[in-house]
């Protein structure tokens, strides 16, 4: 899977595909820093490679500005009332040693595991619902956070 920037997951791509197939119909990419995430998995482990990339400008490299970003879900989830949607991060610098998941409509709704560990919420229903992870380094201090709006559909 690849995710670019705070784009929607993408399957792999074949070797030499565009760069516009992994940005979402409806948005540009702007002149900049941009981060391509590729999760690989096999049958033993999942690897996850970040590369930085410039467009246009030539500017400094520098530190992400958010040291983790939302994976999954991303967009419209279709899940039968009562399922769980599952939250899925990836670090984008190497101090990341923990993910909090949570709910901002509902701020005491938060779950903290190792980084690379997913969560499930459950019980959302059908609506646009704000998904966040925040980032943390073994002496948990904030490294830093990310958030998305996904839409739930809960079939009847």
């Amino acid at each position: 899977m690849l995710v670019l920037d705070e784009q929607s997951p993408r399957p792999l791509l074949e070797n030499g595909a565009p760069l516009r197939s992994v940005v979402d119909e409806d948005r540009e990419l702007s002149p900049g820093w941009h981060a391509l995430v590729a999760f690989i998995s096999s049958p033993s482990e999942v690897a996850i490679e970040q590369r930085q990339f410039q467009i246009e400008l030539d500017l400094p490299s520098s530190k992400p500005t958010s040291g983790c970003v939302l994976v999954e879900p991303a967009g419209t989830v279709f899940v039968a009332p009562g399922r769980a949607v599952e939250l899925v991060a990836a670090p984008l610098t190497p101090e990341v040693a923990q993910f909090e998941y949570y709910l901002a409509e509902e701020p005491t709704r938060h779950l903290r595991v190792p980084a690379l560990e997913a969560a499930q919420v459950a019980g959302l229903p059908s609506g646009d619902h704000r998904l966040g992870v925040r980032c943390y380094d073994e002496h948990s201090a904030l490294v830093g956070q990310n958030q998305r709006v996904v839409t739930v559909n809960a079939d009847r």
